[in-house]
């Protein structure tokens, strides 16, 4: 009785991928997939905080120069405001 070379089932080497093999790539290339999902969702977050920071920070330097010109901030345009300095 003569056997496959090298332990192989019908003396040919296998051709192709099995079913096993195809879905666990798939299943990694899944994981991978969703990770960097999460890692883009929080950069992006992060892009956001940090123009909303920079925006903010443009306006106060805009009201502090119109302070520095006319020695007075700018009215709120009819927004009611509380005095917060004295209860008085």
């Amino acid at each position: 009785m003569r056997g496959a070379p090298n332990g192989s089932r019908g003396g040919c080497a296998p051709h192709g991928f099995t079913l096993i093999e195809l879905l666990v790539v798939i299943a990694i290339i899944g994981i991978l997939a969703s990770l960097s999902m999460v890692v883009i969702a929080r950069v992006r977050q992060q892009g956001r905080v940090t123009e909303a920071r920079r925006q903010i920070q443009a306006l106060v330097n805009a009201i502090n120069e119109y302070h520095s010109d006319t020695g007075t901030f700018p009215i709120s345009g009819g927004v009611r405001t509380i005095a917060l300095a004295s209860n008085s």
